[in-house]
């Protein structure tokens, strides 16, 4: 069952949305909880002396929602994809609960197994427990494997002949004949059954529609070269029209391209680059590091504009493999053949800790940390590449007159990145910010923010000015006591104004925002924040939070609102203009399952009549609703612990697929001896409730 909540973790980011993977981990909770109250609520469906005959064909029905289940919520989300041109927020909160719901039955009858056994040999219910929760651990290391050597396309599959043996188990324990020749039937089918999706695509997990603007002109997204699965994610491989790359879809809303080695490719898309071209005006380029380097463009851009020394870490071992030989003339590996080039296997901020080399240029190009496992089961979308912890550590890489440039979008995201570094030159006592930064923005409101450890000399301002002019970019902020200023930008004021006058909407706001972000009446909102007096009141007057992320809070693209008395506008679909529609789709999740936790669990819970459990002596109501009480509080603070140590795990593994996978096995195998040591330990009278 834990194998199989990791397993959705994984496809509901490739189906829907790296930052809505949690749902899984809410639907396999919501199946089990409600299985419980059902046990409950109808005691003669369920009544004890039944246990025995009820639970093989349970589990054997298990196996077959399991897999039936999976494979209509593939083929419906498909379809549901299929019915939009454009899919505005509700068709996409419609095929999330749709995928959710197709699910439920499954996850709701093996909680009706765990419930039964459990019940049925109460006498052992320790070692019983301890053996589950053990189980659930192994089963979160399970899912490496599983996707490294099976896919998400035949997965299920595996997972299905797995729940198939563990019915053949319970039915040779209760020796139910009919039951065991059915389960081992299950058992060749289901290989068969992955054998045969393999030329047949009975189950074809595809990505959630191309977002990125602009991709579905020049991409044959019908025509997919070649696909990968690996522990991190799901590789497409797309022919260009062009011809000048191969296209690499990363699971649903991430992409990364392979170069074409062709000399004149190579010289044409040199000459078709903005401000990737931009910070090699400055003669601070001989060593480059590149985090996120995917296909290897920028390194590959970098070799062209006069690095001599270059490395490339890139987090993901399937577009390593690809970009250094698995499509001839694509990707870098004649590149790499040169002294002093190299592409690596490795999380970019684990190799900057773990390397004492120094580097003239350290940059993050366009990368999005949120990929499905990035997001994980546990954690919206945490960035640890996106904290003031690891801007620290990437400054600290540098020479000393090196530079560090990232890009982002403009407006929320850029300013985010000026408190970052803003933050890290008070910890690192470099001096004021506003001596070494510079951002400019293109037409697509791409953002670059440039920052040197040491100031930025007048020649080189002056050459980052003729060059912002030579590529048709717009200067956010640049430093020098000469420059013509604008007005401050008059966003937040007019923020304060309507929160004042109880008028304060959600398009009002996203109005202000668009009218006044980059009037050029103004000045731009990222310089007005630079150059602000007080920057904190500045920000505090910003509609949206975008104060430093940290390794305590490392949610970088949560672009949350900074006030707790506007959370009503999350609701507002109007939203996505400023806050990004995954954030408002999160909190209509929220309301989704809340409801259906109310109808699922408590509603049944309130409406019985009978007091105590099933088959057992009567408990007075109120003992009833405070244990009930406790286990909810018990659950949500070990889920609440596990957060916590997986953000620090993924850290030191480096990514946060093996940091969920050994947390998960630590805290579920240690419970489990816990329940298996109890026993004992209160048999023995050393050990009761209270204490």
């Amino acid at each position: 069952m834990l194998l199989v909540q990791q397993f959705l973790t994984r496809i509901f980011s490739i189906q829907f949305n790296s930052g809505l993977a949690f749902l899984a981990v809410s639907t396999t909770f919501l199946g089990l909880g409600s299985a419980g109250v059902a046990i409950v609520v109808f005691p003669r469906a369920f009544a004890r002396e039944r246990t025995a005959r009820l639970v093989p064909w349970l589990a054997l029905a298990y196996a077959v929602l399991l897999v039936v289940g999976f494979g209509a919520e593939v083929a419906i989300d498909r379809w549901l994809q299929h019915r939009h041109a454009a899919e505005p927020l509700a068709a996409q909160i419609q095929r999330v609960v749709a995928g959710s719901l197709f699910l439920l039955p499954a996850l709701f009858v093996i909680g009706l197994v765990i419930a039964l056994v459990l019940r049925q040999y109460s006498a052992r219910v320790g070692r019983l427990y301890g053996a589950d929760l053990a189980g659930g651990g192994v089963g979160c290391l399970l899912v490496l494997p599983l996707m490294n050597l099976v896919g998400g396309d035949d997965g299920i599959f595996a997972i299905g002949l797995l729940a198939a043996l563990g019915a053949l188990l319970l039915a040779h324990a209760h020796e139910r004949t009919r039951a065991r020749a059915a389960a081992a039937v299950l058992a060749v089918v289901f290989p068969a059954l992955a054998f045969a999706n393999g030329g047949r695509s009975l189950i074809d997990v595809q990505s959630h529609r191309t977002i990125m603007s602009g991709v579905g002109d020049y991409v044959q997204e019908d025509r997919e070269l070649a696909r990968t699965w690996n522990a991190l994610s799901r590789l497409g491989f797309f022919p260009t029209e062009s011809g000048r790359e191969i296209y690499v879809r990363i699971d649903s809303s991430c992409q990364t391209l392979l170069p074409s080695q062709d000399p004149q490719h190579v010289a044409t898309y040199v000459g078709a680059t903005d401000f990737e071209r931009l910070p090699f005006v400055l003669d601070r380029h001989a060593r480059y590091l590149e985090i996120g380097a995917g296909g290897g463009r920028g390194m590959l851009l970098a070799s062209q504009l006069g690095a001599t020394s270059i490395t490339g870490v890139e987090i993901n071992p399937g577009i390593v493999a690809a970009s250094l030989g698995e499509f001839a003339g694509f990707g870098v590996g004649d590149l790499v053949k040169r002294d002093g080039v190299d592409l690596l296997v490795g999380e970019g901020r684990s190799f900057v800790r773990a390397t004492d080399e120094r580097f003239d240029s350290v940059t993050i190009t366009f990368i999005q940390t949120g990929v499905a496992s990035g997001s994980a089961a546990f954690a919206l979308s945490e960035a640890n590449l996106f904290t003031v912890e690891a801007f620290a550590d990437f400054l600290g890489r540098l020479t000393d007159d090196g530079v560090f440039y990232v890009y982002r979008h403009g407006g929320v995201e850029c300013l985010r990145l000026v408190s970052m570094l803003r933050e890290v030159f008070a910890r690192l006592g470099l001096g004021d910010l506003r001596e070494h930064l510079y951002i400019v923005r293109n037409a697509g409101n791409s953002c670059m923010v440039l920052v040197g450890r040491s100031p930025l000399r007048p020649e080189e301002i002056a050459a980052l000015d003729t060059a912002v002019g030579e590529l048709g970019l717009e200067e956010l902020y640049a430093p020098g006591p000469d420059r013509e200023r604008r007005p401050t930008n008059p966003f937040p004021a007019r923020i304060a104004e309507l929160r004042q006058q109880g008028k304060l909407t959600m398009p009002a706001a996203v109005d202000l925002f668009r009218r006044y972000a980059h009037d050029p009446g103004f000045e731009p909102i990222e310089g007005s924040y630079v150059r602000a007096a007080d920057p904190d009141a500045y920000a505090a007057g910003l509609l949206v939070d975008v104060r430093a992320p940290t390794d305590d809070q490392p949610y970088f693209f949560f672009t949350g609102l900074r006030h707790l008395g506007d959370f009503g506008l999350y609701f507002d679909a109007a939203g996505i203009g400023i806050l990004g529609g995954t954030v408002v789709m999160l909190f209509w999740m929220g309301v989704a399952f809340a409801a259906l936790v109310g109808a699922l669990i408590v509603l049944p819970l309130l409406l019985r009549r009978r007091s105590g459990t099933a088959g057992g002596a009567a408990a007075p109501r109120a003992v009833g609703w405070w244990v009930a009480l406790y286990f909810s509080g018990l659950g949500a603070g070990y889920i609440a612990v596990q957060i916590s140590f997986i953000q620090r795990f993924t850290l030191f593994l480096g990514h946060p697929v093996y940091a969920i996978a050994v947390v998960l096995l630590a805290f579920l195998l240690s419970s489990g001896l816990g329940s298996m040591a109890s026993g004992r330990l209160f048999a023995s009278g050393r050990l009761s409730v209270p204490r």
